[in-house]
């Protein structure tokens, strides 16, 4: 699917869905004006958690804390008939509660830095940059992987109402098996150990990576802002 027309079904749905009152041709302008975005590049973000996460089959979740995280129809509806937004092959699910991303590395390890800016953020060298809204009325976002589902691996909070999730993924593809001349941790008996500490992951930043940048308010445009409609091997 060419990049303008996913952003413009893209817009479509997620108005109807948070309850935005968004026309056709609002959509389109939106689109043509992504180059137009003001970036916040040198303003600063607030962090609020960051942490290493286990994304089990290539997957994770960012969702109200209050709503069921995984719903049944992420997994029952074929792509081409989806009743959520997005698809597999686009790198996102949402309905507007829940948003399920798609990773790369095979290894599913990953460093996730999470924000929350009062700005769209830059894109700097992200390789591709998802913006969808997710309406939080716990006042708490959680974040994990789908063997956590039931227990979270981190939670924020922050305040209710519809906020625009921004993720920024970084070197999509890579991990540790690839020799890309990372140093590796060592044990005591100077064997080279397989598995990165959390402090080598987190510095290291030629491995898959991503921040999730929160902005309050509903964002426009949404969908895939940056780099390629559909994830690698789609």
């Amino acid at each position: 699917m060419k990049r303008r027309k996913l952003l413009t079904l893209a817009g479509l749905g997620i108005a109807v869905s948070c309850g935005v009152p968004m026309s056709q041709s609002t959509v389109l302008s939106t689109v043509l004006s992504t180059s137009q975005l003001a970036l916040a590049e040198g303003k600063p973000m607030q962090l609020l958690t960051e942490f290493r996460i286990f994304a089990d089959h290539y997957l994770f979740f960012i969702y109200d804390t209050g709503v069921d995280p995984s719903p049944d129809s992420f997994y029952s509806d074929p792509d081409e008939k989806r009743s959520d937004l997005g698809s597999y092959r686009q790198g996102y699910i949402t309905n507007g509660r829940t948003i399920c991303f798609g990773t790369d590395a095979h290894l599913n390890d990953h460093w996730i830095e999470v924000y929350a800016s009062t700005q769209v953020p830059a894109f700097g060298k992200a390789e591709r940059v998802i913006a969808l809204p997710l309406r939080i009325d716990s006042g708490r976002v959680a974040i994990t992987n789908l063997l956590y589902l039931t227990e979270p691996m981190k939670q924020v909070d922050i305040s209710p109402g519809v906020w625009t999730v921004y993720f920024l993924a970084f070197n999509l593809g890579t991990d540790r098996l690839f020799d890309r001349g990372i140093p590796r941790p060592e044990s005591r008996s100077g064997k080279q150990l397989d598995r990165l500490t959390d402090d080598q992951l987190k510095a290291n930043w030629e491995l898959e990576r991503y921040q999730i940048i929160l902005v309050p308010g509903f964002q426009t445009p949404v969908g895939v802002l940056h780099g390629t409609a559909t994830v690698r091997g789609a």
